[in-house]
């Protein structure tokens, strides 16, 4: 890597445009023996830009029986089992669900009887961590219905 300016040939100039969409700039930079930094200016300079997901694949719509399927089941099911059986990423679900209006808050599973009981013992003297694994729950869901509790 070189700290001095980089004096760009053509044949940089064309692996830069070669190569630019499928490699690092620093990969780019070592193979050209010049400085990351150096890269992405003259990328900027030639007006190189990276194909992203959106433009390099070709995204399929959410039909409205999709969007329906999302709506009705989402709460009732999980992101996860929704995106599964849509055949998209728990994120892509999680952002349609948010632009449909769709809640896609976790559910907390209420307590049992004897659950809210060892909460209740404890809850001064255990972490939220400790009672969780007591409990079988994640901290959050404790905390949860500690506040709840305070109410």
């Amino acid at each position: 890597m070189s700290s001095k300016h980089t004096n760009w040939t053509s044949e940089m100039d064309a692996y830069l445009v070669a190569h630019y969409h499928s490699k690092p700039a620093s990969q780019i930079a070592t193979e050209l023996q010049t400085s990351k930094q150096a890269v992405l200016r003259r990328a900027r300079k030639l007006d190189v830009k990276r194909k992203t997901e959106s433009e390099s694949a070709e995204r399929p719509n959410y039909s409205a029986e999709d969007e329906a399927y999302i709506k009705d089941f989402v709460a009732e099911q999980g992101i996860e089992a929704v995106a599964e059986y849509l055949s998209r990423s728990v994120n892509a679900i999680r952002k349609r669900a948010q632009r449909l209006g769709v809640s896609t808050a976790s559910h907390v599973k209420a307590l049992t009887d004897e659950e809210q009981q060892y909460l209740e013992q404890n809850l001064g003297t255990k972490s939220y961590a400790e009672i969780g694994q007591v409990l079988n729950r994640n901290a959050d869901a404790v905390r949860w219905h500690a506040r709840k509790l305070r109410r």
